[in-house]
């Protein structure tokens, strides 16, 4: 909690405030150079993508430029289109296929690197049986987490300006604080309003109250004021026939750091491992992946809080780049 808290409490100084609010969750990163935002072509992100996936293994860099030269990807702009991205595929021909808006943001090529992930996730596994295919939500982001990690460093590494530097660890940020913070947020409000169900239905009102508490915990002095009506507009809550919708995405988050993490330890071995984990994400459980290819035990605390230390130098490294934009905090 403390170091999502701090990285919230950094981004809000970045707008010149003290602590965030609901509506600052998903806030670009603050232009420090209106001149530097010129965009990057779409040729530019998949070259850029594809190099970083090549770091892990060169077959990872050729997958992405077989996305691109098959017309696999699709990521024009166009008056009817919304913004966003997603990965389907196809059942019968077992080939993945991405769609999104690219207009050109470094977010746009981290959102990229992100539904590649996916692409590959699935490309990897489309000789398996049928039965083996479908994994759970748990384990749905490993690969896109993972993916979109490797490019946010590759680009950190190789950024030209601090504007660059800015736009890319915000987005790290934002994840860190989203998963962390307003995950854990909606977690406790349902966990609660199902105990309080439990005994009769509950008021507008007690529900307001429900979700403010829910803020307040896990946000802290971090947050200027809690969104009560959050229970009313956040799509998760309704879907009936899943409970709990929120657990998946910061325990999803978590995992794939630590796989994210587990490369300079498994060093040589680490790609044939990966490989083998996805895999295998629809024929065994997190905690069996992690002991069969990752030598790591889930149900000790060891796995979290490595994963939990190894972000750390980013919030010190977003820390840095605001004190180069002259930004106190």
């Amino acid at each position: 909690l403390p170091l999502a808290r701090r990285a919230a409490k950094l981004q809000a100084n970045a707008y010149g405030k003290t602590a965030i609010g609901p509506w600052d969750n998903r806030a670009p990163a603050p232009v420090l150079d209106p001149d530097s935002h010129g965009g990057i072509p779409f040729e530019t992100a998949v070259r850029i993508i594809a190099d970083a996936y090549a770091q892990v293994d060169p077959s990872l860099g050729e997958f992405v430029e077989m996305m691109v030269e098959n017309r696999w990807v699709e990521g024009t702009v166009g008056s009817s289109k919304r913004p966003g991205a997603y990965c389907t595929g196809f059942r019968k021909s077992r080939t993945p296929r991405v769609y999104m808006t690219y207009t050109g943001g470094a977010s746009d090529v981290i959102t990229l690197a992100h539904e590649l992930g996916h692409a590959y996730h699935s490309w990897v596994m489309r000789d398996l049986p049928e039965s083996q295919l479908s994994y759970g939500m748990s384990l749905a982001e490993t690969a896109s987490t993972f993916g979109e990690t490797l490019v946010r460093d590759a680009m950190l590494k190789e950024a030209d300006s601090l504007q660059t530097r800015m736009d890319v660890i915000w987005e790290d940020m934002t994840a860190l604080t989203a998963f962390v913070l307003n995950i854990p947020t909606r977690f406790e409000f349902e966990r609660r309003f199902y105990e309080a169900r439990s005994e009769r239905p509950q008021r507008p009102d007690e529900l307001k109250a429900l979700m403010s508490e829910a803020w307040q915990i896990w946000y802290g002095d971090a947050l200027s004021e809690p969104d009560p009506m959050f229970w009313a507009s956040k799509l998760h809550f309704f879907i009936s026939g899943l409970s709990f919708y929120n657990f998946p995405y910061l325990f999803g988050y978590l995992f794939s750091l630590g796989v994210y993490a587990s490369r300079e330890r498994l060093g040589d071995s680490f790609f044939g491992r990966y490989q083998a984990l996805l895999r295998d994400t629809g024929r065994m459980t997190a905690e069996e992946l992690a002991v069969q290819h990752l030598d790591a035990d889930l149900t000790q605390p060891e796995f979290w809080c490595e994963t939990l230390a190894a972000i750390e130098p980013r919030v010190d490294s977003f820390a840095e780049v605001m004190k180069e934009a002259g930004v106190s905090s």
